[in-house]
């Protein structure tokens, strides 16, 4: 059976055109972080699980208001603000402030299980079938090479080169899908939450990170003689010489 979806394609949607708002806002150092102000709107956006306008209370359209005052400011005024004097500066009301609190203080923390994806990672992933394969192919193919290990560094070699050469709208592009990956996972996997709420890679590393610690426990296990491990070895110790 397949996982559920974790993500909508109304969710992607939503990300696809807010992030590069926030990115070129980022660009032009209007903001030093973009992630307190999109995380209140997405997780705002999560409440209403059917959508209706009519279960948006005054309050949240009021925080919308707030929140969307605050990128215009920053938008037309071309100042820079730190991120830590955003709720000084804007008057936001406690239920914004309050929204902004969790995301501030986990901010850039990646999910549980996972790392942020280096920009070439991202751009293999996008990219690798129809840009880099090629290229690592006739590489193997000429030169022969058979060990896994120089299988690799062509694939990185060629992948570091392509990703070199490509132009900035599909540098920046790549910039994007990183951004939104990272997003989506520390959004979605939050801590607690459970394997439902994990994005499907965020559970597979999780369950094999599970494995390989079960694995080394079995290992100490025998190694040190049997289920009680090292404590069976001391019990053991102490009635060879009488204690």
């Amino acid at each position: 059976m397949a996982p559920p979806r974790w993500k909508s394609a109304e969710q992607l949607t939503w990300l696809q055109n807010e992030v590069p708002t926030y990115l070129q806002m980022q660009k032009e150092k209007k903001l030093v972080r973009f992630f307190e102000l999109l995380y209140p709107k997405w997780f705002r956006s999560e409440k209403s699980p059917d959508h209706n306008d009519a279960n948006i209370d005054q309050s949240s359209l009021d925080s919308d208001a707030a929140v969307n005052e605050i990128i215009a400011e920053l938008d037309h005024e071309n100042a820079i603000i730190p991120i830590s004097d955003v709720k000084k500066q804007s008057n936001l009301d406690a239920e914004l402030a309050e929204a902004l609190k969790d995301p501030i203080k986990h901010r850039g923390k990646p999910a549980r299980g996972t790392r942020d994806l280096k920009e070439v990672e991202v751009y293999s992933q996008l990219h690798y079938e129809s840009k880099v394969k090629p290229l690592v192919s006739d590489n193997i193919r000429e030169n022969k090479l058979a060990l896994p290990d120089q299988r690799l560094c062509a694939v990185r070699h060629h992948t570091s080169e392509c990703f070199a050469k490509e132009s900035e709208d599909v540098k920046e592009s790549t910039i994007i899908a990183g951004y939104i990956s990272r997003f989506t996972q520390t959004a979605i996997c939050t801590e607690g939450g459970g394997d439902d709420n994990c994005a499907p890679h965020v559970r597979h590393a999780e369950k094999h990170r599970e494995k390989a610690a079960g694995a080394k426990g079995m290992a100490q296990d025998k190694d040190m003689g049997g289920p009680e491990g090292r404590e069976s070895q001391l019990l053991e110790g102490r009635f060879k010489i009488g204690l």
